[in-house]
């Protein structure tokens, strides 16, 4: 059994929320003076509207990107992924909405 949690967002993404769990401080500036990850994702197999571009580049350059969560696209590549692996149970938890104020 697998547990899927779907908090990484992307500023552009349409959420609204910023670069969710990208960053130590919520509603961080994505960058190297703010980031709280500690391995980068493989972005191969993403397609190009499933990358948001960040202030990150490789040695040659290149802007590094990240994906969020809020695409649609993108859990469920996760989900195929899993599936391929023979990950055949998941506990999915998603934050569906935004916190309220009330």
């Amino acid at each position: 059994m697998v547990g899927y949690q779907g908090w990484f967002t992307a500023e552009g993404d349409g959420s609204g929320i910023g670069w969710g769990h990208w960053t130590r401080c919520r509603g961080g500036d994505f960058g190297p003076d703010d980031v709280a990850v500690d391995l980068w994702p493989d972005m191969s197999e993403y397609s190009s509207d499933e990358q948001y571009e960040t202030k990150f580049r490789y040695a040659d350059g290149s802007v590094a990107t990240v994906f969020s969560s809020h695409d649609k696209g993108v859990v469920l590549r996760h989900f195929q992924w899993m599936k391929e692996y023979g990950r055949s149970l998941c506990a999915a938890l998603r934050k569906w909405a935004a916190p309220s104020r009330n």
